[in-house]
């Protein structure tokens, strides 16, 4: 259950992200998914 809601907040954060990036240049999904990956990768080193 936690690790869903955490991964929920990925998403939102990502959305944000994916806002604030539209403003500059259309966000490639491809993009997306690899900053997902990285945040990912980063929460099992932690």
């Amino acid at each position: 259950m936690a690790r869903k809601s955490r991964y929920q907040g990925y998403v939102k954060a990502l959305k944000n992200l994916s806002k604030e990036e539209k403003s500059k240049r259309p966000p490639a999904k491809e993009s997306v998914v690899s900053r997902l990956n990285r945040l990912k990768s980063k929460e099992k080193e932690a």
